[in-house]
Order: C-alpha cells, then structure tokens, then sequence
C-alpha cells in the first residue's frame, strides 16, 4: 500500500496526506441551480448548503430515491457546499432525497466481528499519531498487534495491507466480489486507517473508471463534496484501499 491513495485524474487536492481527485467533468462543469449565499464554514446547515437543500428538490426528476441521489450528489459535486465529514456529507444527500441514515441501509461486506477486530487494528496503527488532538481511534479496543511496526511511528501502510489479506481470506473474491454489488446512489466504506474510530471514509459511488470507482464526497471536514477516484478492485495491486462494506439503497 501507498502512503498516499494513488488516483487517475486530471487535477489533485492533497488533505491530510492523502490525495483527492477533482472533478474531471463527468458530472458537468456548472452548479445546476443559481446559489446567492457564499460558503463560509463547515456546517451542513450553514446558508449556502440551506440553499442548495431548498433549491434542488423542486429541479430532481427522478422517479425513484436511487436516481434522486445521483442527481443530487452530481449537483453537490459542483455547486461548491459544505456537508460536513465523510459520512454526514453522504447523510444529508440521502435526506434531500427522502432517505433515513446510512444504518437504515442494506449493508453487506465486512462482519461486526470484522469491524471490531478492524478497531483494534486501527487503534494501534494510529496510537504513535502526532496530531491526535481529538483523538478517538481506539475506543474500548484493544489494539491489535501490527509486525514490522516501530514503536512512535504511524502504521497505517501495514494497517491497511494486514486488513486487505485478513478480508482476501475470510470474504470469498473479494474485493471485487463485494465491489460487484455497487450500483449508482450507493454508498461504499474503504479503510484509509484515519483518526476515527474504524479510520474508514464514506463516499457515495457513482460509476465505474476501469479499477477506480468514481464517487461523490466529503474528502476532508472543511473541504467542500467534490467528486473523486478510489481504486477498490483488485487490478489495483497496491494502489487502492480496501473496501470495507457495500452500504444498498433498499
């Protein structure tokens, strides 16, 4: 694995040290509906992202939640609003579109028992973090031994290949076995050994670009939904993250 998550893109924003691609078009160059207020601040409900809320239902014409979600995610991606971290940016696209919370989903991939030994992982691969004001990554876990993991160093690399041979053996195919299941408006969970417990980042995923899934996203909290690129199948031979769980529209 990369320090840095290697993407296909055209432009990059690097946030905490990892590398988010821009927007390369796909989804149109141009915000749909005409915002007046500016955005100032992180705040799912700051002005701008009241507008955007208020101003994109009337305009979706799609007949089903599912296709109300890519085209509000398309038009979230360009029209420059804050929705918060990783999975609050994804909440609120599913609440415009009249859905409940990512728990409310048909979520398959990693076990609970997984997610807890995952914790643990986590834990010990950010416990030596130097910015870990805040810090919130072990939880009651108990960290799980990593090799080749000096002491006050971070670990994340060997965190994120330890995850991706444990879910190789207990899931069988995957990862592309479990990025199969992925349709447009879904959401998919990929561990980037983060500071929050779990260290795993949300995006809505919106079409396929070879081994790269293309998504909808909140890539930093502060950083405005911009649409990026993950590699989660298993061409990406080092180059990707491992994809943790499928989360489906009902």
């Amino acid at each position: 694995m990369l320090r840095t998550l290697k993407l296909a893109m055209i432009g990059s924003l690097v946030f905490a040290g990892v590398a988010y691609a821009q927007s390369d078009g796909a989804v149109g160059t141009s915000c749909p509906i005409l915002l007046e207020a500016s955005a100032r601040k992180n705040n799912p409900r700051e002005p701008r992202s009241r507008e955007f809320m208020e101003k994109i239902r009337p305009t979706l014409t799609g007949t089903t939640a599912r296709e109300r979600v890519i085209q509000i995610a398309a038009a979230a991606a360009r029209c420059g609003v804050h929705f918060g971290a990783c999975i609050k940016a994804a909440e609120t696209i599913y609440e415009v579109a009249g859905l409940g919370p990512l728990r409310t989903f048909d979520a398959r991939g990693m076990t609970t028992a997984q997610g807890n030994w995952l914790i643990g992982l986590n834990c010990r691969a950010k416990m030596f973090d130097p910015k870990k004001k805040g810090f919130r990554a072990c939880g009651s876990a108990q960290p799980v031994s990593i090799p080749n993991c000096p002491p006050k160093q971070q670990c994340a690399a060997a965190a994120r290949a330890m995850l991706a041979e444990k879910l190789r053996r207990e899931i069988p195919g995957w990862p592309d076995s479990l990025a199969d299941q992925l349709e447009a408006g879904d959401s998919l969970w990929v561990y980037y050994a983060n500071r929050a417990i779990g260290g795993q980042h949300t995006a809505i995923f919106m079409r396929w670009d070879g081994d790269y899934a293309v998504v909808v996203q909140s890539p930093n909290y502060g950083e405005l939904v911009n649409e990026g690129r993950i590699c989660v199948r298993s061409g990406c031979r080092g180059n990707g993250y491992p994809l943790t769980r499928v989360l489906k529209i009902r």
